[in-house]
């Protein structure tokens, strides 16, 4: 609880926020900022499940599943 780590916490909490905004703004994604974390989460879970597994699909196949699985997570609620 000292104020330096606080300080720092809070900067990069923000610094965070507009980074995230940024990103929204540039791929012109009508996104809540809950709404692009819940999607970077679930692309990240699905590349690490399949990196771990040592699975590789053929990405022209599963394009399709792939983005409703993302889909389905950014529109949960």
């Amino acid at each position: 609880r000292h104020t330096d780590k606080l300080g720092f916490a809070i900067n990069a909490s923000f610094a965070s926020v507009n980074v995230a905004k940024l990103i929204i703004k540039q791929l012109h994604l009508n996104l809540s900022i809950g709404e692009f974390k819940k999607l970077i989460s679930s692309q990240f879970l699905i590349r690490r499940i399949l990196s771990q597994s040592g699975i590789f699909p053929n990405q022209r196949i599963n394009t399709k599943i792939v983005k409703e699985l993302l889909d389905f997570t950014a529109n949960a609620t």
